[in-house]
């Protein structure tokens, strides 16, 4: 009995956890607003195929959105990882598949990136690293569909949209995808959006594990698929028709081009046969000029070279009577400096004989002053006395009748005593 009550325990265990993980998911797909079809193009879409796709019946939200297939720079490993952009509002239209944050915040702008949370717990990035992408991924130029090749990373995510196993494939490497990183649209640079998300009333009406969900989800496939082919016809028309017409218009005019320039160029080459004749005819003149001027050029190199010789002879010749006349400079400078000595000890003995007469003169005028101030200073004390004499005599004579003749010599004494004075 035990037995059994644990088989029918475990049986009923079994059944009741299927719509518990059913309900579970629903509840994550309403979150997180799930797309029902998801649309991709090789030649992308334009505002117009978003009206379109709006516009069909049942249809509910339209996302337009990006993505691309990049690998890692060779320095973080070389994976290959889809980058997609975070989930925005469009029109009317809702976000879908919106991410669930689990650490970090979502990009704010330009330059940062958000990681899942599988791929970052399997990885040796961390939150605040740089995550760098190469330029190319096989043979696609990505500066076409990126603006940015460098990335902060600012927080950990989940995304409803590869909750499987299966993660996708690519065309780049070996096409399998490692990665998925998601970041602002505004880092992509594609003219037109590379996919379309597409949420119906389908999803509203029944459950996504149900049989009438898979019937109903098919039929409106085929609407879509229908509504495509009818873009595709306007993108022929639109598109490729107004580019296969610019390309005949561009045929058409390089051929007409091709004809004018055809006809140009035979008149240029008309032009330059006539232009080569006449520079033939000139080269051949100016030839003759080249060889009558050669002529004329070695005549002047033999005249030169004859003024050449003449000159250094004459620079020769002038050299020698220089270095002659140098040399009898210097021997009469020679003869000079000897004359100038001579005369030199001449004036300086000259000039000894001179100082000794001034001398031997000085010492004679000396005595000879001294001897003249003596004889002066006796002959007037003695002129003095005989006018003192004669004074008397006068004085004697005056008394006696007698002065007319001694005072006359007394005159004659003064005067030859004022004489002596002078003449001393």
């Amino acid at each position: 009995m035990a037995i059994i009550a644990l088989g029918v325990g475990f049986f009923a265990g079994i059944k009741a956890t299927a719509p518990s993980m059913y309900n579970l998911a629903e509840t994550y797909y309403r979150d997180s607003n799930l797309m029902d079809y998801r649309l991709v193009s090789t030649v992308g879409f334009d505002e117009d195929d978003v009206e379109a796709v709006s516009a069909v019946n049942g249809v509910t939200s339209v996302m337009p959105s990006y993505y691309c297939d990049a690998q890692l720079s060779s320095g973080t490993g070389g994976d290959v990882v889809r980058l997609i952009a975070v989930s925005q509002a469009y029109s009317d239209s809702e976000a879908l598949n919106t991410l669930t944050l689990k650490e970090g915040r979502l990009p704010q702008s330009k330059g940062e990136i958000v990681i899942e949370e599988e791929g970052l717990s399997g990885s040796n990035l961390q939150i605040g690293d740089t995550v760098a992408f190469a330029e190319t991924a096989g043979d696609n130029d990505l500066t076409e569909q990126l603006d940015e090749f460098e990335y902060t990373i600012v927080g950990m995510v989940e995304s409803p949209l590869y909750i499987s196993y299966q993660r996708g494939s690519t065309t780049v490497g070996d096409g399998s995808i490692t990665q998925f990183m998601y970041i602002l649209p505004d880092n992509f640079c594609s003219q037109r959006y590379t996919e379309l998300y597409v949420k119906t009333d389908i999803s509203e009406r029944y459950s996504a594990f149900s049989d009438e969900y898979d019937e109903e989800i098919e039929s409106m496939a085929s609407t879509l698929e229908s509504t495509a082919d009818a873009r595709c016809e306007v993108f022929n028309s639109d598109v490729i028709g107004a580019a296969e017409q610019e390309l005949k218009d561009s045929w058409d005019e390089y051929y007409s081009e091709k004809e004018k320039a055809d006809s140009e160029l035979a008149d240029a080459e008309e032009e330059l046969e006539r232009a080569e004749s006449e520079f033939n005819d000139e080269i051949s003149a100016a030839q003759q000029e080249l060889d009558d001027a050669e002529g004329q050029i070695e005549s002047a190199d033999e005249q030169l070279q004859k003024s050449r010789d003449e000159y250094y002879s004459q620079i020769s010749s002038a050299e020698s009577a220089l270095a002659a006349k140098e040399s009898e400079l210097s021997t009469a400078r020679e003869e000079y400096e000897a004359s100038k000595a001579e005369f030199d000890e001449m004036i300086s003995r000259a000039q000894a004989e001179i100082d000794r007469g001034w001398d031997e003169y000085n010492t004679a005028y000396s005595e000879f002053t001294g001897k003249l101030e003596s004889a002066l200073s006796a002959g007037a004390a003695q002129t003095e006395s005989t006018a003192d004499e004669l004074s008397n005599a006068n004085s004697a004579a005056y008394a006696s009748g007698t002065l007319a003749v001694p005072n006359a010599q007394l005159e004659q004494a003064k005067s030859s005593l004022e004489q002596s004075k002078k003449g001393a």
